[in-house]
């Protein structure tokens, strides 16, 4: 969300530096981030203008950011999954790569138990909408 403010902020704001647009003698116009140099000292104009930031995108960049976030999330959940790990959010088929396939499923109408047993005692994991709660 920071980098999105960001961008936001310097899509609103002036540009820092100044821009000099230089005339010369023969009618040429350039400009530069220097003031004008007639040759000899003499002749031309120099006019200050004011340079305009590059237009931003807001809702580009939004989306950009939140595609980001959620391959972030996707990419994390994988790798706890390859260690065996289980997080909330995680999909049943992220659970399923952590701890394979339940031993039992008990499911009453929205909420679902997934019961993994084991001499040491037995583990659950509860759904909600279909990711770990």
């Amino acid at each position: 969300m920071r980098t999105v403010f960001i961008l936001a902020m310097l899509a609103l704001s002036p540009c820092a530096h100044a821009v000099f647009k230089c005339t010369d003698t023969e009618g040429k116009i350039t400009f530069s981030d220097l003031p004008c140099a007639a040759p000899g000292g003499v002749g031309g104009t120099q006019e200050q203008v004011k340079a305009k930031a590059p237009p931003v995108d807001i809702d580009n960049a939004v989306r950009l950011k939140m595609e980001t976030d959620q391959y972030n999330i996707q990419r994390l959940y994988a790798d706890a999954a390859e260690r065996g790990l289980v997080l909330k959010g995680m999909s049943p088929s992220h659970v399923r790569r952590a701890f394979g396939a339940p031993d039992h499923i008990n499911d009453n109408g929205g909420h679902v138990q997934w019961v993994y047993e084991s001499s040491g005692g037995n583990t659950y994991v509860y759904f909600r909408n279909n990711v770990v709660h």
